[in-house]
């Protein structure tokens, strides 16, 4: 299984991979006809088509990859071998080096495209290779649950285990490529699981002894938890792309997070307590039917692509993040269907959220002692629980928020003893329940006034402590 070679780019391909887009291949053309000088060219299929194909395009564009993880990718337009990619490579040549609109993200370095179009008008040279048959083309079946220790593997032996498999000890399950049921170590400290592509119920991973696990070639599974892992120092679920909940916590000596592949999560995401992490990346994240929160990572100083988020069935909670410098991302998230908390992190600036309509809970940024300013938020319209800003000791700026209309719960902006500056709020119209402006230092309460003055206030309006007149 190809792993990516920069965060966020599992693509479909340089050339065919949008649907609709399939048709008929057609041959290279003719490098007599393109006046492309191809006497001295060394491009041919090992040294650039496979190399770049299989970089890019053959996480989703591969006879190994299932119909529901291709991302759209149209089915019987794969590039595993030179066989399959000649009769698509004028068209890869269109998509990568013309119109340039292959991978939709980008991503592809100009050298690469530029290879590429260069073996294509020079005749796509390349050899026809006899397939290597894998072990996991044609497993045998080990039925019911099964001990890792119990097996026997080979190389050239692939096995699919139609049950559960516990590894209690350290074993050698090389072998395994698909488990119907859990996965789930007890006692193991070292697991390789690198033919593993899908499990049918959950991976757990747990238990002091556990330091190594791979899995890099899994695509999918149930339940993904990592948890109480004190020792753990390696976890490779690069390929994963879909799962039913990820949970990783209490991983004090994991150094770093990498779900570079994972798509959709039907329940929630739940990092939390990673003391070493650094980074946090999860550049392919789009949907998540439950929580989405980041608790207790001290080191990480940035979230990588949060970009491909759009929308978050439950809470995002950004939590003791100590050194995480900025919350400027978050760009095409719609929705959050619970609250959006930033709290107790080292955030800077907070100039995130751009998209964002609806926040379905409260929305909450307290106690980031670091954070001097916020121009986020600037298409948020509703808010179904609590407004709250407060006790963010160097808050100096806070703009935005024009068209915020109404908000169900209480609207506090609270402590901040250099806060200069607030939005005008002009559309909000709303506010259910007790509107609280105090100890902000620099602000006159005549501004508070102003703001309580354009909605309906539901509870008790609260104005103290602020600039003396």
């Amino acid at each position: 299984m190809a792993l990516l070679g920069s965060p966020g780019l599992a693509l479909w391909a340089l050339a065919v991979a949008c649907p609709g887009g399939g048709r008929d291949g057609v041959a290279p053309t003719d490098p007599t006809d393109t006046g492309t000088p191809c006497s001295d060219s060394l491009s041919d299929w090992q040294t650039v088509g496979q190399r770049v194909l299989h970089t890019w395009c053959t996480p989703c564009h591969s006879t190994k990859i299932a119909v529901e993880l291709r991302q759209g990718a149209p089915v019987g337009v794969n590039f595993d071998t030179y066989e399959l990619v000649f009769p698509w490579a004028e068209r890869i040549r269109q998509r990568a080096s013309i119109r340039v609109d292959m991978p939709p993200s980008g991503g592809v370095s100009k050298a690469d495209r530029a290879a590429l179009a260069e073996w294509v008008e020079c005749g796509a040279v390349g050899t026809i290779v006899p397939p290597i048959l894998d072990a996991c083309d044609t497993p045998s079946v080990v039925s019911g649950n099964v001990a890792g220790e119990d097996l026997s593997c080979a190389e050239d032996v692939g096995v699919t285990v139609e049950g559960s498999l516990v590894l209690e000890r350290d074993a050698d399950v090389s072998c395994v490529c698909a488990v119907s049921g859990d996965v789930r170590t007890e006692g193991a400290s070292s697991v390789d699981l690198t033919r593993l592509v899908t499990i049918g119920g959950a991976l757990s991973v747990q238990g002091a002894a556990i330091e190594r696990f791979e899995a890099g070639a899994l695509l999918s599974a149930g339940t993904v938890e990592v948890s109480g892992v004190a020792a753990l120092h390696t976890l490779n679920l690069a390929d994963l792309r879909t799962a039913t909940e990820v949970v990783i916590a209490d991983a004090p000596a994991l150094p770093e997070v990498r779900l570079e592949e994972l798509a959709e999560v039907t329940r929630s995401v739940r990092l939390e307590h990673i003391g070493q992490a650094d980074p946090v990346s999860l550049p392919r994240l789009a949907t998540i039917g439950g929580d989405y929160i980041l608790r207790d990572i001290p080191r990480t100083t940035v979230l990588i692509a949060t970009h491909t988020t759009t929308s978050i069935g439950g809470s995002l909670i950004i939590e003791g993040l100590d050194n995480l410098a900025h919350v400027d991302d978050f760009s095409e998230l719609l929705s959050i269907g619970d609250d959006l908390v930033v709290r107790n992190t080292g955030v800077a600036s907070m100039h995130g959220f751009h998209r964002l309509v609806t926040v379905g809970g409260s929305v909450i940024v307290e106690g980031n002692g670091g954070l001097g300013s916020a121009h986020g938020l600037a298409d948020l319209v509703s808010v179904g629980g609590d407004f709250v800003i407060q006790n963010n000791a160097l808050f100096f700026e806070f703009e935005s928020l024009v068209f915020l209309t109404d908000v169900g719960g209480d609207f506090v902006i609270k402590n901040h003893p250099v806060l200069v500056e607030v939005p005008t709020f002009k559309g909000l119209t709303s506010i259910g329940g007790d509107f609280e402006f105090t100890g902000n230092l620099q602000m006159a309460d005549a501004v508070a006034l102003e703001l309580a003055g354009r909605a309906n206030v539901g509870g008790t309006i609260i104005i103290s402590g602020n600039a003396p007149p």
